[in-house]
């Protein structure tokens, strides 16, 4: 948890198959809730994106839960 916001990072597996500079727009689940969400890279091989208020609701999940993303 970054200040107000959860950040979710990719397994880097995940990743590798992602363009490594600039942000990609994606449309997926978490537990079952559709959300939309800009990746970042992480200069580390991986990516990460923040997960909204309204996303976690959604899904009923909290910090340090392990979900499903699809």
């Amino acid at each position: 948890k970054v200040g107000s916001g959860i950040l979710l990072a990719l397994p880097k597996v995940v990743s590798a198959a992602l363009p490594t500079r600039g942000m990609t727009l994606v449309e997926g689940t978490i537990n079952g809730a559709p959300f939309r969400a800009v990746l970042e890279p992480d200069g580390q091989g991986s990516h990460w994106f923040k997960v909204s208020e309204a996303i976690r609701a959604a899904a009923q999940a909290d910090v340090g839960d392990t979900v499903t993303l699809a």
